[in-house]
């Protein structure tokens, strides 16, 4: 129900990836301008096994400012987070929500075997939020308050790691997660995890294992596997059904889903590593208009394929190259298919360190894009959509003046094939290629 920062979710990590550790209160060191919070906390030992940490914090986050009409109040219809103020509506609503929390956690553990807590979040705002009048808004948050209280715990016995948390919002809802990560045999890992979130509980810093964006209007249950055959080969899979009682952007009904993956990782010697993994995700979707002119929610196919092979020939040199191709399908129509061949080069000379990429991309419609992760800026994470056709390329500089200052500087660019234009209405860039840079000192005491 409070937690932030940055965590694993579904992917290549099948197992370790399903609990969310609570490590307390911990200074914000991301780029992004929303998920933190501006104040003060603090931890105080009650006794030999109990810790308090309270909180107090106050924000102005960026809001969407509308006029109700019949009283002329100022209402706050969605909460912003690009972090841009680039045009006079972003200016407009540019720090035009203050957000004010009250929190506190208490905590109970012994010898890392048993850990108890309870905690308590009051979050204020001085605008109402109401959202858009529209049919999948029907349960979201409205209004100025929202208090959520929850209660969480984890139990170790043995090779098992039991784990649970359940929390209740002012709405009356109820979000609530548990499960088990288990070694079952020196080569066998296991964790099963199951969750329920219903359609109107709200928690603005909640940050658990879901499906969804937010931890609302989703119930789920997941296990995954992770099997080494033997010191240099191993196999992982895992297995995710979710149902959503209410609709959804984009879904028009209730719906429901599920999602596979299988990989498997080679390590021949220390300087190699190769992987490949497979996903494919089943869920509903409405039916485009460009497909259909009536209202029609269908199922939906996504399948990725990639295989990955990194090299370090040198303490100085790494190499890694990757190839992903996959494709997207509505029941009944074609699929769109895509492609990405990628290229990266690490350079470390100790004070000043290199790193590019080259990437060559594919595919037939934006359904079936490309996603890959690429280094950045410190605590900055991208991974940018490839999509169409064209070529991707970044380099990224690192330099250490002296112990107590780092400068980075890192500079990317898109060229697209068969289109004249980027982007589109203000962000529209009348040529076929986008070019972003980046500079970042960091001054350390």
């Amino acid at each position: 129900m409070l937690a932030s920062g940055f965590s694993l979710g579904k992917g290549a990590e099948t197992v370790a990836g399903v609990r969310r550790p609570s490590l307390g209160a911990r200074p914000y060191t991301s780029l992004s301008e929303y998920g933190y919070l501006r104040g003060a906390t603090a931890t105080y030992t009650l006794a030999k096994n109990w810790d308090i940490t309270l909180l107090t914090a106050r924000n102005r986050r960026d809001g969407n400012v509308v006029t109700d009409s019949e009283n002329q109040e100022d209402k706050i219809s969605s909460l912003l987070t690009s972090g841009l103020h680039r045009t006079s509506a972003e200016l407009a609503d540019r720090a035009s929500v203050l957000e004010q929390n009250l929190g506190a956690h208490l905590l109970y553990r012994t010898d890392q075997q048993v850990q108890l807590g309870a905690t308590v979040l009051h979050t204020t705002f001085d605008k109402t939020l109401q959202k858009r009048d529209l049919p999948y808004n029907r349960y979201e948050f409205t209004g100025t308050q929202n208090t959520v209280i929850g209660l969480h715990g984890s139990y170790i016995w043995q090779n098992i790691n039991f784990f649970a948390e359940a929390a209740r919002s002012s709405s009356g809802g109820i979000g609530a997660v548990g499960g088990a990560i288990a070694s079952l045999t020196k080569r066998l890992d296991a964790a099963l995890l199951g969750r329920y979130y219903d359609r109107n509980f709200h928690s603005f810093y909640a940050n658990a294992f879901g499906e969804n964006g937010r931890n609302s209007n989703e119930r789920g249950i997941y296990t995954g596997l992770r099997y080494v055959i033997y010191r240099k080969l191993t196999l992982g899979a895992s297995f995710d059904y979710y149902r959503f009682p209410w609709l959804k952007y984009l879904v028009d009904r209730p719906s429901q889903g599920y999602d596979f993956l299988v990989q498997a990782t080679y390590t021949p010697t220390k300087k190699l590593t190769v992987y490949g993994i497979y996903r494919e995700e089943h869920k509903e979707k409405n039916l485009p208009t460009a497909l259909s002119k009536t209202k029609e929610t269908v199922g939906t196919v996504r399948r990725n394929y990639a295989l990955n092979a990194e090299f370090a020939p040198s303490r100085v040199w790494s190499l890694r190259t990757r190839v992903q191709w996959g494709g997207f399908q509505y029941d009944g129509f074609e699929p769109s298919n895509g492609l990405a061949v990628v290229q990266d080069a690490t350079a470390d000379f100790g004070r000043i360190s290199l790193s590019g990429r080259l990437a060559w991309f594919s595919t037939d419609t934006y359904d079936s894009r490309q996603y890959v992760y690429e280094r950045d800026v410190l605590s900055a994470f991208s991974m940018p959509a490839y999509a169409n056709k064209g070529i991707r390329n970044y380099l990224l500089i690192q330099y250490t003046l002296n112990k107590h200052l780092d400068f980075w500087l890192r500079w990317s660019r898109t060229d697209f094939r068969q289109q004249h234009t980027v982007g589109s209405d203000l962000d529209e860039i009348a040529k076929p290629h986008k070019s972003e840079v980046k500079v970042q000192a960091r001054w350390k005491f």
